[in-house]
Parts: structure tokens; C-alpha cells; sequence
């Protein structure tokens, strides 16, 4: 398949008659440039679905990263020179809805150097920051590391992706339609090839995501998407990158309620009998209350080896509390909120806590569903 560019932003597949042009033929691509580089080796493509839109992410790293390479050993392999190592993104929204005006202006457009203005509006914006943060999360967990700072890679917010975006495109092409690497790049860099300039400093580290791991990363997106638990402990450790403890703390035990949830509707259904009331692991968990739930479930429900230690439940039992006193505004004898008189060492000291807790109800989770689809 070829792509014709009709215009700076408008490239047409050679698949299609462009005056047949209709709604379900019409993609949008954003080409962004973020401050960091996606641990992907040189080239990575992928096709995700997230609810009901369906994406396809381009990612191309110009610098190549061996193993054991450093900022330093890269500038050394660049004669001195620091090389552009941000990843250049082209992200596909394969679902678009536009009017009909804009349907007719891609039919008659002829080639110039205008833009073709289509009607890109909040919503598909949003819908494509949806996609890439989607990516992100995903490409943090399987790397088990952090790409920017201290500790979390952080979303693309949507302030942010007028700073990143480089280009926003149109394709229109017929159901069939693949976009391949050539076309990726041409929609990227434009018939001229040049690389746009770098997306601010570079604030990442170097490390690529071994392929195995790379080899679920659909996997990984279509998990975290139907678990919302990821995105708040995710969330989490961008709070606590940003010092904000009291927020970090709050979306950490959401997190860790989201996966101790999930986790205990699966095994008691799994030893319900089929047609038991599909309530029953719901009403359990709330009769119970999760702060009984933390010191006992893990006794009943885990193996002595994968549960957590008595201490560390204890102090995620703190952690819970915290959370009430600052959920509550409750207050202490002489009417002072009582979260505010908790030290910075005992909220951290909570967060960690629940950090692990969560990680251990995670990951026992997710040997459950997999071993459901075995």
C-alpha cells in the first residue's frame, strides 16, 4: 500500500477513490515527541484496543542503545556530541466520527501547502491521550524501572501534548488498510524525511525492555485497562514523585482495595458453585470492611508462603487509617485534624506498605487469570 500526501496533513491511501471517501475510511494520527525514550529497541509498532477505540502506536528511536550504554558512553560513541534520544510517536486513532462538512472537504481536497482543518476536537484529543497513556503505564510496569526521574514515568497530561505534538495528520484509507513502517515514517517526518528537533531536555534512562516482556505489552495494556486499580497505583507514584504524599497515600490504598477486590471475587468464585449469586464476593468485602479484610483475608485466601507478613499488614492497617482520618476530616480531642499531625516518615512509611501489599494482591491476581486461560 502507497499513501499519496493530498496536502501537508492529509495523506490518502492508493486503496481508495478519494471522492468515495466516507466516515469508517478516516484515521487521525498525532506525531509526538515526548522528553523521554520508550525502552523499545530501534523501531516498535503495535495495535491496541481500549473499550472502543482501537490505536495503532509507531515509535521510532533514532539512537540505538546497546545493554550497558550510559549517557557518557553514548555521547563517547557520538564524538562528543549529544544525540537526539527522545523517541519521535506516531500514534493512529482507527476510530473517528467527523462531520459531514469535513468528510466533503477531504473528498475535494487538491494538493497545496494549506492544512486540511478538520473538526480535531477536545474529544479525539482526548480519546488519543487515552491511547498513548494507555502505552505508557503498560511500558512502566514491564520494565519494572522508572524512564523519567526519581521513580514513575509520568502520563502525557493534556496541557502537555501541545508541547510534544509535532504534527497532526489525516489518513483516510479503506477497512483493509495497514500502515507500514515506510508509511509510518513519511506520515512522521513529512516527504522530506527531516527529524523534528528534540521535545525539550531529555529526562529518562536507557533501559530497553526485554523482549520477552515486550512480546506482552498488548497483554499488559488489555489487563490494565480492565482493572482501573492499575491507574491508580500508577497515579500514585506520580503523586509521590511530585512529593505529594497525602495524594500518593490516598490513590495508593484505592489501588490496593481495587486489587485485594478483585483478587477475592476471583477466588471465592472460584469455589462457589456456577450459579451462585454473582454478589456474594462484593457483599462479602463490604460486610467485612476493609480494614478486617487487610488483617484476615490474607490468611485465608493466600498460601503461607505469598502472604504478607503480620507487620507489614499492621502497618498497612495504619495506612488505612491515615487514609479515613484524611478522607473524614476526622479530628482529635482539642479539634485539630488528626492527619495533620501525622509526620512525613509515618505517611511515607504507609505508602510503602501499601505499595507492597498491593504488588502482592496484583500479583497473585494476575496468576489467576492467567492460569484461567490456560
Amino acid at each position: 500500500m502507497a499513501l499519496q500526501q493530498i496536502r501537508n496533513n492529509f495523506f490518502l491511501s492508493d486503496d481508495i477513490n478519494q471522492a468515495e471517501i466516507t466516515q469508517k475510511d478516516i484515521r487521525l494520527g498525532y506525531v509526538i515527541k515526548p522528553r523521554f525514550r520508550f525502552g523499545v529497541g530501534d523501531r516498535f509498532q503495535i495495535r491496541y484496543s481500549i473499550g472502543r477505540h482501537d490505536f495503532e502506536l509507531w515509535i521510532n528511536n533514532k539512537v540505538s542503545v546497546s545493554e550497558n550504554d550510559d549517557i557518557s558512553t553514548i555521547i563517547g560513541k557520538h564524538g562528543g556530541r549529544i544525540p537526539d534520544l527522545h523517541s519521535d510517536v506516531l500514534i493512529i486513532l482507527n476510530t473517528v466520527k467527523l462531520p459531514g462538512d469535513d468528510i466533503n472537504l477531504l473528498r475535494t481536497a487538491t494538493p497545496s501547502d494549506e492544512l486540511v482543518q478538520v473538526k480535531d476536537d477536545f474529544k479525539h484529543q482526548r480519546y488519543i491521550l487515552s491511547g498513548i497513556n494507555a502505552f505508557i503505564m503498560a511500558h512502566e510496569f514491564l520494565l519494572e524501572k522508572t524512564i523519567i526521574g526519581k521513580e514513575e514515568q509520568t502520563k502525557i497530561r493534556f496541557p502537555d501534548i501541545f508541547e510534544y505534538l509535532r504534527r497532526k495528520v489525516v489518513i483516510a484509507g479503506n477497512s483493509t488498510m495497514r500502515v507500514s513502517w515506510e508509511n509510518a515514517l513519511e506520515v512522521m517526518y513529512g516527504s522530506s524525511k527531516e527529524h523534528f528537533c528534540g521535545g525539550g531536555g531529555f529526562v529518562g534512562n536507557l533501559k530497553n525492555i526485554p523482549q520477552h516482556k515486550l512480546d506482552n505489552v498488548s497483554e499488559t495494556i488489555e489487563r490494565q485497562s480492565n482493572y482501573v486499580f492499575y491507574e491508580f497505583a500508577f497515579e500514585a507514584g506520580e503523586k509521590i514523585f511530585n512529593d505529594d504524599i497525602t495524594g500518593g497515600l490516598l490513590l495508593a490504598v484505592a489501588a490496593l482495595e481495587g486489587a485485594h477486590g478483585a483478587f477475592i471475587y476471583e477466588m471465592i468464585r472460584a469455589k462457589m458453585p456456577a450459579d451462585a449469586d454473582k454478589n456474594l464476593a462484593d457483599d462479602y468485602i463490604r460486610e467485612l470492611g476493609m480494614s478486617l479484610c487487610n488483617m484476615i483475608n490474607p490468611y485465608i485466601f493466600m498460601e503461607e508462603s505469598k502472604r504478607p507478613s503480620l507487620e507489614l499488614l499492621k502497618k498497612t492497617g495504619l495506612a488505612l487509617t491515615y487514609r479515613n482520618e484524611i478522607m473524614h476530616a476526622i479530628r482529635n480531642a482539642r479539634g485539630e485534624y488528626r492527619s495533620k499531625n501525622r509526620t512525613q516518615k509515618e505517611l511515607y512509611d504507609a505508602y510503602y506498605a501499601v505499595k507492597k501489599v498491593y504488588d502482592i494482591y496484583r500479583a497473585e491476581l494476575e496468576k489467576l487469570l492467567e492460569k484461567e486461560k490456560t
